[in-house]
């Protein structure tokens, strides 16, 4: 018969034979409630019977009826099948033993939170690997390129590209005596962008060559900065190589270059050796303009 705590209302499938016709009190596992329970159609007309009732007079003692209780409560069935009726969460049962401690639930033994920690944990791993591989195999997915970007940008085919259609006009040299430094070998021109595209941080090279075409000196650096020439003849060589160093140059001009605007450029040799025959200059470097 299915028994109800009268204080907690937790309910019970307790076997009708424990109960005797004059009933019995019993003490809920959940609630430590005592109370009285009668047994089934009790106060109602009697029926025939084709078994032979059960005999209230027989000894039972608290001790057989305990372990007919622990069987009936008893954690054999189906861990996926709960009584419909039970209002708990399955803690304990009914005992006639008041020192009797409820007994503890599966629910109460944390396997399922191990079980879900140990899923996150998982969940978390896995996406530390994604990432990582993403940052090596894909960085371009992530925004982020750690060492591919570099060799890219050494790439002479791809750095080719980058610079085919940008032209240098207004090449002209000269030497200038400068009061702290000696004499200075100055290249200046202009860097012009015919990309159908904009272009920024144009960087350029020149060298310096001998008669037999040997190279005595070479500086790279970004187009944008220019100096006077009375900043020439006064500047210390620190003051002018900080001042041509500048990659934005001056005003940010060398940045966003659209189709065909144009970008001055200043290199100064320090010291340059009295057997220069000839000199170039070339565009090695541009980035094309991102978040456009």
């Amino acid at each position: 018969m299915i028994v109800e705590c009268s204080n907690c209302h937790s309910t019970f499938n307790l076997p009708d034979e424990l109960i005797p016709s004059e009933g019995r009190k019993v003490k809920c596992s959940v609630c430590d409630n005592v109370f009285d329970v009668a047994p089934e159609g009790a106060g109602e007309p009697e029926e025939d019977f084709t078994t032979a009732p059960f005999d209230a007079d027989e000894d039972v003692s608290d001790e057989d009826l305990g372990s007919a209780l622990d069987d009936a409560f008893s954690d054999d069935e189906s861990d996926d099948e709960e009584p419909e009726d039970s209002d708990d969460d399955g803690a304990g049962g009914l005992g006639f033993d008041l020192d009797v401690a409820p007994k503890k639930s599966k629910k109460d033994l944390g396997g399922k939170g191990k079980l879900i920690g140990m899923i996150a944990a998982g969940v978390l791993l896995l996406l530390l690997l994604a990432g990582g591989g993403l940052y090596f195999f894909a960085p371009g997915v992530i925004g982020m390129a750690p060492e591919e970007q570099e060799t890219q940008a050494e790439d002479p085919m791809l750095m080719a590209e980058q610079v085919k259609n940008i032209y240098l006009e207004g090449i002209r040299q000269y030497y200038v005596d400068n009061d702290k430094t000696g004499r200075v070998f100055v290249v200046e021109g202009k860097a012009v962008n015919q990309f159908d595209k904009p272009k920024e941080l144009i960087e350029v090279e020149a060298n310096l060559y001998d008669a037999s075409d040997a190279v005595l000196d070479s500086v790279r650096l970004k187009c944008g900065n220019t100096l006077s020439l009375f900043q020439l003849q006064v500047l210390s060589r620190d003051e002018i190589e900080a001042a041509l160093s500048d990659e934005a140059g001056i005003g940010a001009n060398n940045v966003n270059l659209q189709n065909g605007q144009q970008v001055p450029f200043m290199i100064v040799f320090f010291d340059p050796a009295d057997t220069v025959a000839e000199f170039n200059v070339s565009v090695v470097a541009a980035q094309d303009v991102t978040g456009l």
